[in-house]
């Protein structure tokens, strides 16, 4: 496995979402248009609650 690998992406608007699998568990990257806002880093929790995360986001739910 490389360092990240990308498991799925969550697209709406302009906000995206990319739930990646690492070593340590899965990390959400949240982007919106070009900027990148945050990783989030969920490496105790489920590849569900990852992907929860990624749509939280992409819904507007998730605003840093």
């Amino acid at each position: 496995m490389t360092e990240r690998e990308v498991y799925h992406q969550y697209q709406k608007g302009n906000r995206v979402a990319k739930v990646f699998k690492t070593k340590l568990g899965f990390e959400v990257d949240l982007i919106e248009g070009t900027d990148f806002h945050a990783t989030r880093k969920v490496h105790n929790h489920s590849e569900r609650y990852a992907e929860n995360t990624a749509e939280n986001w992409v819904e507007g739910i998730i605003n840093e």
